[in-house]
């Protein structure tokens, strides 16, 4: 690899105008990937300022991309960046990725601000915590199907719509928000239609919800499955719904607490659904998970003659275990929760 660079210093400022020309660079020996993948492009660029307050402007072209004995071209890729206390302003520019990063105050500002106010979702106090800094800030990503990304970097990706990123954070206002849209994506024998998540947080609570048209991976079929949360004083309450047209096929609710490293769920006895039937489960039902210790407490899912048990404490078992008991329960049944058209029983 060559490269060369010419410095100015000055006593406040660093001036730097930079040229580089790799020439056959090993991300995997480099440690950047897993895969044998070899690259080759110029850079120039400079940067002027300090640590604290700086600019730089970097554009890197006539790219390469060498995978499995195929070239690829890789397009130009500009890269632009402004820091200081009171701004960030950053964005990349290709033809396979596109994105902005605009606020009113430092990367550093901008996170201390975002971490005190998911804190609060984890608190249980009630009062209103004061806002310190004012704070302003967007993000937008596009990500753009390219041969060099599919058959590259993303090796196993089979088909890709774009992927959109957007998000936007108001410190005084208490507001955040997320939204991630893929129209479509299909990876390594898995098509998923219609994939979309957001995250919405204000003063009191956070909420989000994920959600797809329809997931393939055989033998797991699922059409028009979603998941919902809402997150306040260290609890998490999640439902989970999955329908075929206007049939319920799945349905599930349960609570999440947070108790300093320890985990506690519990799974809501009411309309709870699995393959379109009707199960039950007993009311005090409790899973604890911490760095050291686990627990199932009746964590039994019954329907009729069936029942299906998860627990830590089967009889006959001298070391620590999780187990799943099936009584009455054929494995057809356990498939057919994933999958609404019910391949496998006309199978």
């Amino acid at each position: 690899m060559d490269a060369g660079a010419t410095l100015l210093l000055t006593s406040n400022d660093n001036d730097i105008q930079f040229t580089s020309n790799i020439i056959g660079a090993d991300l995997k020996e480099l440690g950047l990937t897993k895969e044998n993948i070899k690259v080759a492009a110029n850079i120039n660029g400079d940067y002027t300022g300090i640590p604290s307050n700086f600019t730089i402007n970097t554009v890197i072209d006539d790219g390469i991309a060498v995978a499995d004995n195929e070239q690829y071209q890789v397009s130009t890729i500009i890269l632009k960046a402004h820091v200081e206390d009171t701004i960030t302003d950053v964005s990349v520019q290709s033809n396979f990725l596109n994105g902005q990063l605009a606020s009113n105050a430092s990367p550093n500002r901008i996170t201390n601000a975002l971490k005190k106010q998911l804190e609060h979702y984890f608190s249980t106090d009630d009062t209103v915590y004061e806002v310190e800094d004012t704070i302003e800030a967007k993000l937008a990503i596009a990500i753009i199907p390219t041969p060099v990304l599919s058959k590259v970097f993303f090796n196993g990706v089979e088909d890709l719509d774009s992927l959109n990123i957007d998000a936007s954070f108001d410190s005084k206002k208490r507001k955040i928000s997320a939204q991630v849209k893929v129209p479509h994506i299909s990876y390594a024998g898995c098509s998923v239609d219609s994939l979309n998540a957001y995250v919405k947080g204000d003063s009191v609570d956070l909420k989000f919800s994920a959600g797809l048209a329809d997931l393939i991976y055989e033998p797991i079929h699922l059409k028009q499955t979603y998941l919902e949360g809402s997150l306040k004083n260290k609890e998490l309450l999640l439902d989970f719904n999955s329908k075929n047209d206007t049939v319920q096929v799945m349905h599930i609710a349960s609570g999440l607490v947070f108790q300093k490293d320890t985990l506690k769920l519990h799974i809501d006895p009411e309309d709870l659904i699995l393959n379109k039937k009707q199960w039950e489960i007993p009311e005090d039902n409790s899973i604890v998970i911490s760095e050291s210790f686990s627990d199932f407490e009746k964590v039994i899912f019954t329907r009729n003659s069936q029942k299906m048990e998860i627990s830590n404490t089967f009889p006959k078992m001298d070391t620590e275990h999780i187990g799943i008991l099936f009584e009455n329960f054929q494995l057809q049944t356990f498939l057919s929760f994933f999958n609404p058209d019910e391949a496998l029983a006309k199978g």
